[in-house]
């Protein structure tokens, strides 16, 4: 014999009121959709450069011209691509999703430079905004084109 717990209570549509997490970060919803920092994406994506952006979601505030000036140099000299991230992508088929590279591309750096005192979440952060785009350049070259490109 079972016996039957109390009644689950009736659903309501959506998720209107519900409460998924607190973010410093971001805000969904509020005034015209989405918010990073309480600049609206569409005035950022219309009057921002990425490494702005960047700037604005890991430090909290958009950057004056030195600190912009700043974190350019500091991305660029984090693009290159170790070898064995080089030869993991060059193993991976052309059919790819670029999700999926992208997914192997933190994967393998995850390991290769894992998280230290010195290797900070800041750093991990920068050093997966700086490389993803040279090493899923790099695969797509390679496996469409057999081109190994200078990043």
């Amino acid at each position: 014999m079972t016996s039957k717990g109390p009644e689950a209570p009736k659903s309501t549509e959506g998720l209107d009121g519900i409460v998924a997490g607190d973010s410093a970060i971001s805000t969904v919803g509020l005034g015209l959709g989405l918010n990073y920092r309480g600049y609206n994406i569409i005035d950022l994506a219309k009057n921002c450069i990425f490494e702005e952006v960047i700037h604005l979601l890991i430090f909290g505030t958009l950057p004056l011209e030195k600190q912009l000036s700043d974190l350019r140099q500091r991305i660029n000299k984090l693009r290159h691509l170790p070898a064995v991230l080089v030869k993991v992508l060059e193993a991976l088929p052309k059919e790819s999703n670029c999700m999926d590279v992208m997914r192997t591309i933190s994967s393998v750096l995850g390991i290769l430079e894992p998280e230290t005192e010195a290797n900070d979440q800041v750093n991990i952060a920068l050093r997966l905004m700086a490389v993803f785009g040279p090493a899923l350049n790099y695969w797509y070259h390679y496996s469409h084109n057999g081109k190994r490109i200078q990043t």
